[in-house]
């Protein structure tokens, strides 16, 4: 059998636990407090990253599973999609960097839904 490479879980339910907050987001628009968090709130998007990292993950992923365009255009942040996912890569490498383990860090390919 091959060797097994523990991955971090859902790290948009992780945020939402540790109570990141979005100020002005629409109720129905909450799913993307998350991707919004890596510029409003990253010190709680490190926080969750660390958590992750912390219980033996080997590889984290970057928070940016609905930066899409078709999803920030539900905000008016259409034109942020590229920022807010370098920002997700950003902060994933400065966990794993303050850590000093050797975690791996991968991107998060966000839902295909662009029209």
């Amino acid at each position: 059998m091959g060797k097994l490479l523990v991955l971090d879980g859902g790290l948009g339910h992780l945020l939402k636990h540790c109570g990141v907050r979005v100020p002005n987001l629409p109720y129905d628009q909450q799913f993307l407090a998350g991707t919004l968090a890596n510029e409003t709130d990253p010190a709680t998007v490190l926080k969750a990253h660390r958590a992750y990292i912390a219980t033996g993950c080997q590889c984290i992923t970057t928070n940016n599973f609905v930066a899409t365009k078709y999803s920030l255009s539900k905000v008016q942040r259409r034109a942020d999609a590229i920022k807010l996912s370098q920002l997700a890569g950003q902060l994933a490498r400065q966990a794993v960097t303050a850590s000093g383990l050797p975690v791996m860090v991968a991107g998060s390919l966000p839902p295909l839904q662009e029209r």
